[in-house]
């Protein structure tokens, strides 16, 4: 007997029912994705907008170079992350200086990555230029020159220093280390051959090329929310990746090679080796960061750590997605540098 129209309603109406809370709940979603997508793109709250956007132009504005990879354009000016930027004439973020040290001068070479440029920090914040300006109180006439460029590792470190960073006559070189140092460069000098360092790619890709891929696709993307997922998904690869360096890796044996070829370099023109580790103690006792640890302290090197509170604590960093030390941070980085250093420069 067929249905009749009461039962009809009814048969809608119980359906309606059972599917009201799902309704609701694809509403509300929407309602939050929205809110989510709006605030993202006004606010920028994380700052992933402003950090990668920077990184992206950041990098294409360097030049290449056989030796050591690449370096800033000279004389290059920029607003990144919020913070002005400035090169000098040897393509360093760093006060304009002669080659020729004047007599009674004492230079101090700051050399790394992206933490000793001070990304996202103003110039005068930086820990070289706050090294330079306690130093300045202490007596003698001292020059700190500022050789940091994003990315660089310590093979690209070593071969800088050796082709153009020991013109400058330091007195003492810190090199600060951090812990995606041994990802290698495809471009530069190396002592493993590139097949070897890069053998691993065919899986994974490097660490920073994954980042390196994510800031150039950022500007594709319309979403905000999808950006900060791929974000979120892209850094555990990274991570993911470097945990698969070893202390018998081909690309912990080119950085080990490297890092004694620079110590060896400092020994044999009279200049004094600092190593800062960019880490406290408990980072430093972990790989791969503990690889340099282990050799550093075999070789008899000063080994520098820092404060806890540069990692750990939000106040030292830039934002939530780019924990570069802010200004906070790198007096924190001066600080130590100046306790590490002085003994050196008497």
């Amino acid at each position: 007997m067929p249905a009749s129209r009461n039962e009809k309603h009814q048969g809608r109406f119980g359906l309606y029912s059972r599917l009201k809370p799902f309704i609701y709940l694809f509403y509300i979603l929407v309602f939050v994705n929205g809110a989510v997508e709006i605030t993202l793109r006004k606010f920028d709250p994380t700052g992933l907008d402003a950090y990668f956007t920077g990184v992206r132009r950041y990098f294409s504005n360097m030049v290449t170079n056989p030796d050591y990879a690449y370096i800033h354009k000279t004389h290059y000016t920029d607003h990144l992350s919020g913070a002005d930027v400035t090169i000098n004439k040897h393509g360093l973020r760093s006060p304009e200086i002669d080659m020729k040290k004047n007599d009674g001068t004492k230079r101090v070479m700051i050399m790394g990555d992206s933490v000793v440029f001070g990304w996202g920090v103003e110039q005068d914040s930086i820990s070289p230029i706050r090294l330079q300006k306690m130093l300045d109180k202490s007596g003698p006439e001292y020059e700190v020159i500022a050789a940091g460029v994003g990315s660089w590792n310590t093979r690209t470190e070593y071969e800088y220093f050796r082709s153009a960073g020991i013109e400058f006559d330091p007195d003492v070189l810190v090199l600060v280390i951090v812990a995606n140092d041994i990802d290698p460069k495809p471009d530069g000098r190396t002592d493993i051959s590139h097949d070897r360092l890069f053998a691993y790619t065919k899986r994974t890709g490097t660490p920073v090329h994954e980042l390196g891929d994510f800031a150039r696709d950022l500007k594709t993307s319309r979403s905000k929310l999808l950006q900060h997922i791929r974000y979120i998904l892209t850094r555990r690869k990274v991570n993911k990746t470097t945990k698969q360096f070893d202390d018998h890796s081909p690309q912990w044996e080119d950085a080990q090679i490297a890092l004694e070829k620079l110590i060896g370099l400092c020994k044999e023109n009279d200049i004094a080796f600092v190593a800062c580790i960019y880490g406290y103690d408990d980072m430093v006792g972990s790989p791969p960061l503990s690889y340099y640890d282990r050799r550093l302290k075999q070789l008899a090197v000063p080994v520098v750590t820092l404060p806890k509170a540069i990692f750990t604590d939000r106040q030292y960093h830039n934002s939530i997605v780019d924990r570069h030390p802010n200004a906070a941070g790198h007096k924190l980085i001066a600080d130590e540098l100046f306790t590490a250093i002085a003994p050196t420069t008497d």
